[in-house]
């Protein structure tokens, strides 16, 4: 039988790794985020000066497919 001691030292490092683990996942999110805001941004500020909008800012045209059902 384990002693309490190297159940709780497992216990803290489990729970410390979690932990760990969660905030690196937010912080991968964060500049996603950050990156299409600043694009959004420089698209509004070109468009506000009347300048050609690059590719690049272009928002991608959506395609809709749809299926045809066969009974």
């Amino acid at each position: 039988m384990l002693s309490p001691l190297p159940s709780s030292i497992i216990a803290i490092t489990v729970l410390t790794a979690v932990t760990v683990f969660i905030l690196i996942t937010r912080q991968q999110e964060k500049p996603k985020k950050k990156s299409y805001d600043s694009k959004v941004l420089l698209k509004e500020l070109l468009e506000s000066f009347g300048l050609e909008i690059p590719v690049e800012l272009e928002e991608p045209k959506e395609t809709v497919i749809s299926s045809a059902k066969r009974h």
